[in-house]
């Protein structure tokens, strides 16, 4: 779990910015922030019990390459980011930018 003070917490539940963290090694999200659950329709607890290769899915089939390349740089400890098109949890598309 993602550990944070006070502080920090205020800081990033009160970003418009949805921000998603994955844990590289269990392939689990381990933090989701309430504006993410806001912009793609799914819960802060939905959002976190995603595996990764269940948050692929919703990525555009088009951009799936792209979000694994970012993935695969990460594993590598290399900082790199790409927009992709993702499914809101009714089906409408939406932009997101992954770093």
């Amino acid at each position: 779990m993602v550990t944070r003070t006070n502080a920090d917490a205020k800081f990033i539940e009160n970003l418009s910015d949805g921000i998603q963290v994955l844990d590289l090694a269990t392939g689990r999200y381990v933090f989701a922030s309430p504006a993410m659950a806001t912009l793609t329709g799914f819960s802060v607890a939905e959002l976190c019990a995603m595996t990764a290769e269940a948050a692929l899915e919703r990525v555009h089939p088009d951009d799936r390459d792209r979000a694994n390349q970012l993935y695969d740089a990460a594993e590598s400890g290399a900082v790199t980011r790409t927009t992709v098109r993702l499914r809101h949890r009714d089906g409408h598309p939406l932009r997101a930018q992954y770093v």
